[in-house]
């Protein structure tokens, strides 16, 4: 009796156990698009995914968990994907994605970050413009918080540059380059 349509696998001519291969496929990340998208998958098997250009793993052992779109995200049959954070020295680096603003005063949504506070917490955002002077940012629709230099100065013409990477320091009050191999 057949259980399966396909009765051999070959790989580079040589044969090799369907069940091997299954198992092997359900490890491997697949993109699935933003959270619309995944939702509309059965993901039975799968561990982790691409959503929304981040890395979700599944979370077998959480039941309650409200799909957010951001830090949750569920499947067809209501499995928790939830997001994987960065974890560097202890401190967690939030992403963030630019959604509207100007060069100068850009907006972004970040994957879970919360309420910025006085306590300083990381973010690594990529810029869509360079900034011709000053620069306030906003996340995730909270106040507009003034970009400063490492030095905490004011940012000059050219000193953020679009498409590269800056790690921030944010509090409630300001915002720092922390690090960036670009302009510091």
């Amino acid at each position: 009796m057949v259980d399966h349509p396909i009765s051999a696998v070959l790989v580079d001519g040589v044969a090799v156990n369907k069940g091997a291969l299954r198992d092997y496929i359900k490890n491997l990340v697949y993109d699935f698009g933003d959270s619309d998208d995944f939702r509309t998958f059965s993901v039975a098997g799968v561990n982790t995914a691409i959503i929304n250009d981040a890395l979700y793993t599944y979370d077998p052992d959480d039941l309650v968990t409200a799909d957010n779109g951001t830090t949750c995200v569920h499947d067809a049959d209501g499995r928790r994907f939830k997001l994987n954070t960065l974890t560097v020295a202890g401190e967690t680096i939030f992403r963030s994605t630019a959604v509207a603003g100007t060069a100068n005063a850009p907006e972004f949504t970040t994957n879970g970050i919360g309420t910025l506070s006085s306590t300083p917490q990381f973010i690594l955002v990529v810029f869509g413009s360079n900034n011709s002077g000053a620069m306030t940012v906003k996340f995730d629709a909270q106040s507009a918080v003034a970009l400063k230099s490492p030095s905490g100065a004011a940012l000059a013409d050219g000193e953020v540059l679009a498409g590269r990477p800056y790690l921030l320091s944010a509090t409630s009050t300001e915002v720092r380059i922390y690090m960036s191999g670009v302009t510091w």
